[in-house]
């Protein structure tokens, strides 16, 4: 499921003067128990009730602040906005030992430079191995001071980046922190500061859409822990569900597969039941899905449902564990719809009602739908167009147009690439031959193909995969209305169709059988 990464695309800015105002209240108070409400309010020389009241409601005078500044060695900056060291004081004292550690640094590389290392092949050799083992010595002495130095100066950015996108939600201010983030970890080796620095980048990279940059950096965070520890802690575990998620949603699910089995094997033995370690494993089984392994995943989403809080079995693990069981021909829409009940997703199993393809199933999932009243998810949006479109098919409307010109139109529509790109023209061409258009539909259905062929990374989630196989065996059916090349080409996605559900048959997808029996295909 797409946990942190939706959630992401939700939750709201929030710039409230209010929490503002309560932090900057709680800096005066930090002030306050260093020096005690009395010996403060005597060096910045203001009543203790003033100092109490400014430390309860804000708005002290600014020549409070100038002599917080001035007398304490306060930094303007942290008393403020909260950015940076609490002291003046501090700052420079890093920044001048990393400054001088840098100089020294230079100059014990400088001095490696200058040995005349062709001199080992002379009489002087063992005095020469001595003044290089000396010269390297020096340089990692000063390798450690420097790192020594530059993690606090990390550990400060770090505080910086996530305060700027967890809790402002604001990019363009992350932006320059991140980039002196990018020097200081040249510095710094700690693995723990870059793996947390890491994580604030490709949380930014997300946030302004970038989702291959976004990956990239979580996977290398994942394998980071894979090869550093012998066992995946509780931390590690979440790193390799949000690789995953992240995967899945860009239909690397092949990749997401061997990432969450890696990881599984991975994981502290004693970890079996850690929040992460049971999203990692809901995340497995609904790659398991996706992949062919439909009785696989039966079995962990019932282990993962002894481990799991109700509210989150009600919201992710219901609605896969749902659609599980309606693949393997175990539930009906029906069923589908009354275990599941509200979900704050509706769009995770609207497309069972676009498999089946029956007005009441697509009726019932446009009315769950239309009665989601949170904030603009375009992946919702551009599902209820989907489900619009093929309900007034079946009503005998066309509605070709009309389902172009909406998906143009969805906002947020550039954050879905993965969706426009493959997703998209498999519900088109459905929709095409619902309404009798088959030259649209060949089109759409080898748009599909094209595209799919051009991108081996790339997997369709099952049920799309499931339409689109359906859509090629249906035109496949009208072999006459097509030219011999088309024909040739329809042939070849027959057999490719006809493979796809005879496998999944015999694995367990019970739901595909009357596919073979609407085209006559044994089984």
């Amino acid at each position: 499921m797409e946990r942190e990464l939706i959630e992401n695309e939700t939750i709201p800015v929030d710039n409230g003067e209010e929490a503002k105002e309560k932090a900057f209240c709680d800096r005066l108070a930090q002030l306050a128990d260093q020096h005690t409400i009395r010996g403060l309010a005597r060096r910045i020389d203001i009543p203790n009730q003033n100092l109490g009241r400014y430390i309860k409601k804000g708005l002290p005078a600014a020549s409070v602040c100038r002599r917080l500044v001035e007398r304490l060695g306060v930094n303007p900056a942290w008393l403020l906005t909260g950015e940076g060291s609490s002291m003046l004081s501090d700052v420079p004292a890093v920044a001048s030992n990393t400054a001088s550690g840098l100089l020294e640094l230079v100059e014990a590389m400088n001095a490696v430079t200058r040995m005349r290392l062709g001199a080992l092949a002379g009489k002087d050799h063992l005095k020469v191995l001595r003044e290089l083992n000396d010269a390297l010595g020096r340089y990692e002495g000063l390798r450690d001071k420097l790192n020594t130095y530059s993690e606090p100066i990390f550990q400060q950015i770090i505080e910086a980046l996530t305060n700027a996108l967890d809790r402002e939600r604001n990019p363009d201010k992350a932006e320059p922190i991140i980039r002196a983030g990018e020097q200081v970890a040249r510095l710094c080796e700690h693995p723990g500061l870059k793996s947390d620095f890491n994580r604030q980048r490709a949380h930014y990279e997300h946030l302004c859409g970038n989702a291959e940059k976004s990956t990239s950096l979580i996977r290398e965070i994942v394998l980071e822990g894979f090869l550093r520890a012998a066992d995946l802690d509780e931390r590690g575990c979440n790193d390799a569900d949000r690789l995953v998620v992240a995967l899945r949603m860009q239909f690397r699910i092949r990749e997401a597969g061997r990432v969450a089995e890696a990881a599984l094997i991975f994981a502290n033995a004693r970890g079996r039941k850690w929040p992460p370690y049971v999203y990692l494993l809901e995340a497995a089984a609904s790659n398991d899905i996706d992949l062919g392994k439909l009785r696989r995943a039966l079995g962990r989403f019932r282990h993962v449902q002894s481990f799991i809080g109700e509210e989150w079995r009600r919201q992710s693990t219901a609605p896969l564990y749902a659609l599980a069981q309606f693949l393997a021909g175990m539930m009906t829409w029906e069923q589908v719809r009354d275990y599941c009940g509200t979900l704050h997703m509706p769009n995770q199993i609207s497309p069972m009602a676009m498999w089946t393809e029956d007005t009441g199933h697509l009726a019932d999932a446009a009315k769950m739908l239309d009665g989601y009243d949170g904030p603009h998810i375009p992946r919702l949006s551009v599902s209820k167009i989907y489900i619009d479109a093929l309900l007034a098919a079946k009503e005998g409307r066309d509605s070709l147009a009309d389902f172009d010109h909406r998906l143009a139109n969805v906002a947020g529509r550039e954050a879905l690439i993965e969706i426009n790109t493959y997703i998209v023209p498999v519900i088109r061409s459905q929709l095409a031959l619902l309404l009798g258009d088959h030259s649209a539909a060949l089109a759409s259905c080898l748009e599909v193909h094209e595209r799919l062929a051009a991108a081996p990374h790339v997997s369709l989630p099952i049920i799309h995969a499931a339409i689109h196989h359906r859509n090629a065996l249906r035109l496949s059916a009208n072999m006459d209305r097509f030219d011999a090349t088309s024909r040739t080409t329809l042939e070849d996605a027959r057999k490719r169709a006809l493979k796809f559900f005879r496998r999944h048959i015999k694995a367990g997808y019970a739901v595909f059988r009357p596919v073979l029996e609407e085209t006559r295909a044994p089984a």
